[in-house]
C-alpha cells in the first residue's frame, strides 16, 4: 500500500495545471539535481508501505482511513478558503487545523528518521552503563539476590546486545514509527488550539512547501532558534497552506508580544533547512534552487533540532529494567 507523507491535498494547493496534459504539476526541488516541473500531487511524497507496522497487517489501512475521515478531509473542506484575506478563523477551524498540523509533523519523514536518532540514543545510554563497570556489576549483584540466585554479568551483556541488535532492525524501526502515529492519532494539543491563529499573506514572492511542512522557530535577539518544540516559551509555528498563505500558530503560553511578520522569503528559507528530501513550488524560482543546494536539509528532527530532554538517572534505569 502507497500513503502520502504529505496530504495529496495539500500539495495540489501549490500545483499548476500543465496545459498540454491538462493535469497538475509540481516544481520540485532537491540537492545535487536540477529542480524538476513534471512532479504530481499524486506520486510526490508516497511511499510504499509508508504507515505500515509490520505486527499488525491491518494497521496500515486503517491508519489511512482514519487520517483521511477524521483529520484531513474536515481540513481540506476548507483549506481553499485559507488564501482568502477574508477569511475568519471559527472554533472549528481552529480544531480541525490543531489535529492536522500535529498529525502532519508527526508523519513526516523528519520524524520517521528521528526514530534512528532515539535509537541510538538508547544504545548510548546503555553502552554507557555497561561499560560503567563499578554500576553495571552492583546492578547485577542486586538482580542476583532479588531473584535469590547468581546471575552472570556477560549473560546480561549478551542480554543487552541482542537487545540493541533488535532496535537497529528496519522492522523495528517502522515498528516504532506506527506506534507514534497510533499515540499521536488522537492526540489533542490544547497549547496550540488555544493559541493566536494568524495568515501570513504574500508579499509578492510565493511560498513553498517542503516534505517537512510543518516547521518552528523561536526569535531571538541576532536569529531565530529553529526547531523548538510546540510548547516552548516565544515558539511560533508554520504551515504554508498555498503560494500565497502560510498558517502561524502561537501556542498558548508561548508569551507572544508584538512581532514583527516574516517575509515569505524567510519561511521559505526555514522550509528549505527542514526538508528531508525535496522541497514543492508552483513556479520555477532561481532563489529557491540555490537555498535548496546550499541549505537543503540542514536541521534533522532527532539530531539538531526538536531534541528530547535528557533522560535522568531513573530514566536510565527504567530503560536497563526494561531489556
Amino acid at each position: 500500500m502507497r500513503s502520502h507523507a504529505i496530504p495529496m491535498r495539500l500539495l495540489k494547493q501549490f500545483a499548476y495545471l500543465e496545459p498540454k496534459t491538462n493535469s497538475l504539476r509540481l516544481w520540485r526541488y532537491q540537492r545535487g539535481m536540477r529542480p524538476a516541473g513534471s512532479a504530481s500531487p499524486r506520486s510526490e511524497t508516497r511511499i510504499e508501505g509508508y504507515f505500515a507496522k509490520p505486527s499488525d497487517s491491518a494497521f496500515e489501512e486503517s491508519i489511512e482511513k482514519l487520517l483521511a475521515d477524521k483529520v484531513e478531509n474536515e481540513v481540506h473542506d476548507f483549506l481553499p478558503q485559507l488564501a482568502s484575506q477574508l477569511f475568519v478563523f471559527s472554533d472549528h477551524h481552529k480544531r480541525a487545523l490543531t489535529r492536522y498540523i500535529a498529525l502532519l509533523f508527526i508523519r513526516c519523514p523528519g520524524w520517521k528518521l528521528a526514530v534512528r536518532a532515539r535509537t541510538d540514543e538508547t544504545r548510548r545510554r546503555l553502552e554507557a552503563f555497561i561499560e560503567n563497570e563499578d554500576a553495571f556489576l552492583k546492578y547485577v549483584l542486586k538482580i542476583s539476590i532479588k531473584e535469590k540466585q547468581p546471575l552472570s554479568p556477560e549473560a546480561f551483556k549478551g542480554a543487552y546486545q541482542k537487545y540493541l541488535s533488535r532496535l537497529e532492525t528496519a522492522e523495528t524501526l517502522q515498528e516504532q514509527f506506527a506506534q507514534t502515529l497510533d499515540r499521536w492519532k488522537h492526540v489533542f494539543d490544547l497549547h496550540l488550539y488555544r493559541g493566536h491563529w494568524d495568515i501570513l499573506y504574500s508579499d509578492g514572492d510565493q511560498f513553498i512547501i517542503g516534505d517537512n511542512a510543518v516547521i518552528t522557530w523561536k526569535l531571538e535577539k541576532c536569529a531565530p532558534t529553529f526547531g523548538v518544540g510546540l510548547h516552548v516559551p516565544g515558539a511560533e509555528v508554520f504551515l504554508p497552506v498555498s503560494p500565497n498563505a502560510c498558517l502561524r500558530v502561537f501556542p498558548a503560553g508561548s508569551g507572544r508580544t508584538a512581532i514583527s511578520r516574516p517575509t515569505v522569503m524567510q519561511i521559505n528559507e526555514a522550509q528549505v533547512m527542514f526538508m528531508t528530501n525535496r522541497v514543492f513550488a508552483r513556479d520555477y524560482v532561481p532563489q529557491i534552487d540555490e537555498l535548496v543546494q546550499q541549505k537543503g536539509g540542514t536541521y534533522q528532527i532527532g539530531f539538531n533540532c526538536f531534541l528530547p530532554p535528557q533522560n535522568d538517572e531513573h530514566d536510565v534505569m527504567r530503560l536497563i529494567r526494561s531489556v
